[in-house]
């Protein structure tokens, strides 16, 4: 039995099978993290995520791209332009724990320097966000991180041990995906934003959902996925999901 894990009963392992169960099916990373932050909040109720990827665990956090679920949503901009570099988790120390650990939480890290600690308390917390954890994964194409934030007592050792847990295996799953979206047939040519909204299409997800899990106004959502059918001579939602499945 793994350190922590005798802490959990049936029920955390239960929970920690469905996540499992509804990331199986995906075929590229792509996929992968988006039924990922999808099953967080369906079973671990865990609804404010990202998911960053990159070539190495440094380039990751400049990922263009990255999925955002619930108050990231928001915060992403801001992120980006003004405390990217502060990122708690890019401290050695978080790596180094998450090489080890798979997860790690901001408060496990101890006494943080300055700018990892106004990242924490003069950013998050001022937004709502009163702790945050992370899971690293190992891909096929390099590094991803899982960010999970919470309210007041959202992600406590019980939490950390699950992702823990879940971030063992889902890296075992990663490793074995596709780094992007396969083109649909042949001469087919999508951009990776555009591969994103075919597979989440796919997946039967409404405009609303779309925009809301790529961080994309819903009016955007419609002119990308008009542009797929378009691309890709699909008639219809329905037809686009049969090709993307294939």
């Amino acid at each position: 039995m793994r350190e922590g894990t005798s802490s959990l009963t049936a029920r955390d392992y239960e929970r920690v099978f469905r996540v499992l169960e509804r990331v199986d099916t995906a075929e590229t990373l792509t996929g992968f993290k988006a039924a990922l932050l999808d099953a967080l909040g369906a079973e671990l109720g865990f609804r404010h995520t990202t998911f960053f990827s990159g070539t190495t665990y440094n380039t990751l956090f400049q990922d263009p791209e990255p999925l955002l679920n619930g108050r990231p949503v928001a915060l992403f901009r801001e992120y980006r332009t003004d405390w990217c570099e502060y990122d708690v988790f890019r401290l050695p120390e978080a790596r180094a724990v998450l090489e080890r650990t798979f997860a790690v939480s901001a408060g496990e890290l101890g006494a943080l320097p300055q700018p990892a600690l106004d990242y924490v308390d003069h950013w998050l917390v001022r937004r709502g966000v009163s702790n945050a954890a992370a899971m690293c994964l190992t891909t096929a194409g390099g590094r991803a991180l899982v960010g999970v934030f919470g309210d007041d007592g959202s992600i406590g050792a019980k939490e950390m041990t699950v992702l823990r847990l879940l971030g063992r295996q889902l890296s075992a799953v990663a490793r074995g995906l596709q780094p992007a979206v396969r083109p649909l047939t042949v001469g087919h040519r999508l951009s990776p934003r555009q591969r994103e909204v075919a597979e989440l299409v796919a997946r039967g997800l409404t405009n609303s959902a779309i925009g809301a899990t790529l961080a994309l106004s819903e009016d955007t959502v419609k002119k990308y996925v008009s542009r797929v059918l378009s691309a890709t001579g699909c008639r219809s939602r329905t037809e686009l999901a049969i090709h993307v499945r294939r």
